[in-house]
């Protein structure tokens, strides 16, 4: 499974195969599943839920949004559940799923969605981390694409002054 996923990943980000790849995230989810009844997992287990989650992200790269979001939209509740809300891969699924509603223009709900991910990333890892930092500007993209400029630029200068102190000025 892990290396099914590695491929497809591969054959998205370098081949630019979006279609290859969503193939193989299919046959990794078919092989999640096994392993998810073996392991003995009543309904979807969190190696199915992961490559669910991958399958939504390769219809996101592939400008299939709808899919992407009906995807997320199932998934996301049940890797929450599963694992809890701070979860690393329940930030990152809710951050792909308000990407997605960029990408639809439903900044509203995307900022809602990005102000969650940046209150989690706080609470589990503080300012200081390059995950934090990320969502701070991430929260800033989506708040200047609503046309709250003057909170997109304190956000989007709190992130650039926290990557400058944590990282550096080079």
């Amino acid at each position: 499974m892990g290396a099914a996923s590695g491929l497809a990943t591969a054959l998205e980000e370098c081949l630019q195969d979006y279609a290859g790849g969503l193939q193989l995230h299919k046959e990794a989810q078919a092989m999640s599943r096994q392993l998810d009844r073996i392991g003995g997992e009543t309904g979807e287990g969190i190696n199915t839920l992961m490559t669910t989650g991958n399958i939504a992200t390769a219809h996101m790269r592939m400008d299939n949004y709808d899919a992407s979001l009906a995807i997320f939209l199932d998934v996301l509740p049940k890797v929450k559940s599963k694992l809890g809300d701070d979860d690393p891969l329940a930030v990152a699924f809710t951050n792909n799923l308000a990407t997605v509603y960029s990408c639809l223009g439903n900044n509203s709900a995307a900022r809602i969605l990005r102000e969650e991910a940046l209150a989690r990333r706080r609470r589990a890892l503080g300012n200081d981390d390059v995950l934090t930092m990320k969502a701070v500007a991430s929260l800033g993209n989506v708040v200047f694409d609503i046309g709250d400029y003057y909170t997109a630029f304190a956000l989007l200068e709190e992130a650039s002054a926290s990557y400058k102190r944590v990282l550096g000025p080079d």
